[in-house]
């Protein structure tokens, strides 16, 4: 009898959940972990203990199955890892949307790390777990320990093998846990998208003429991210009530309670468009938001400021002539009109 089995013998699944197969409740049936370690400014010997403790994280997690459920850990050093192509403003968005849409992070916590720190208050937002693994002799900042997430295990360890040993025995207490964490975060993460947030500010800007320039300016976020976030519809979760409030006062919308799930989102505050031009105006964003690379604020409002006077000029031909037909302008329609030749 191994380790695992002497464990599993003592362990009652069911002191955590209330059912006994979790993997017909979770959809997709595995547990997304972000692997939270430092990166930048390591010495030749601290890169080699993250890389194995990465590789001990990934191969203990990887081989596991609770209930029906599977591990799927995403590392961060295979993708935004120092070195890579990408930019600050690109390893930021990618590695907080990925710890946002996280049911479990794992932290490794060696020398102080901005990435890390960084990584810990995005995870403790967004209400993700946390396992947090230290090695005896590091000092973990009072900080770091304070912050408000939910610890399911903290493992102290020696050294690698200690370590992945401990990690073994832990693992029936951190996936019934992060799993109860899941069934209740991973429908209110829907719901959040659901509200199509980013699209209401993108439609107003469109509709008052605000560049994304402006609404940075007014709001004190990137660019970059304000572009993400009109984008991305589950980054609604993790904004605050202050950057809600100043993206309402910029784009000329209030804030709303919805119904009873009790989420705030943005209400127009002059909601004067007809069916038609709603449509129309629903028809670019997703036009728009489709595209690969980011469509020049001014580009975006010259289509539709043309398509508001050849609109006003039918209205007046109908009022006239008692006839006419204001049409919706489709995805396709408004492709066709961004690919016409334009003199300037």
């Amino acid at each position: 009898m191994n380790d695992g089995d002497a464990f599993s013998m003592d362990f009652d699944g069911a002191r955590y959940l209330s059912f006994s197969r979790s993997a017909a409740l979770l959809n997709p049936a595995s547990l997304r972990v972000y692997a939270a370690g430092p990166l930048t400014n390591n010495s030749d010997a601290m890169s080699r203990d993250c890389a194995e403790v990465r590789s001990i994280l990934k191969r203990v997690l990887g081989s596991y199955d609770y209930q029906g459920i599977r591990f799927q850990v995403y590392d961060p050093g295979d993708v935004t890892q120092p070195g890579s192509s990408h930019t600050p403003e690109e390893v930021y968005e990618l590695n907080h949307e990925q710890s946002v849409l996280a049911d479990l992070v794992v932290f490794h916590v060696t020398t102080p790390s901005l990435g890390v720190g960084c990584e810990a208050q995005i995870a403790a937002d967004a209400t993700v777990p946390r396992v947090t693994l230290v090695r005896k002799d590091v000092a973990l900042s009072r900080m770091f320990d304070g912050i408000f997430s939910t610890t399911i295990a903290s493992i102290q360890y020696e050294n690698h093998a200690d370590l992945e040993l401990q990690l073994f025995r832990q693992l029936p207490l951190i996936s019934a846990r992060a799993t109860q964490s899941a069934l209740q975060r991973r429908p209110r993460l829907t719901a959040f998208s659901d509200l199509q947030l980013g699209s209401i500010i993108f439609k107003q800007r469109i509709l008052h003429n605000v560049t994304i320039n402006e609404l940075a300016r007014q709001t004190d976020i990137k660019e970059s991210w304000l572009r993400r976030l009109e984008r991305k519809p589950v980054l609604a979760a993790c904004c605050t009530a202050i950057q809600l409030d100043r993206i309402a006062a910029a784009t000329h919308c209030y804030l709303k309670t919805v119904d009873a799930r009790n989420m705030t989102t943005l209400v127009p505050t002059d909601n004067s468009l007809v069916e038609d031009q709603r449509q129309s105006l629903e028809n670019l964003v997703s036009y728009v938001s489709s595209k690969d690379g980011w469509v020049p604020d001014e580009r975006v409002f010259r289509l539709w400021n043309n398509y508001r006077v050849e609109y006003r000029t039918e209205w007046d031909e109908a009022l006239q002539y008692r006839e006419g037909d204001n049409k919706v302008i489709s995805v396709d329609a408004w492709r066709q009109r961004d690919q016409e030749p334009r003199l300037f």
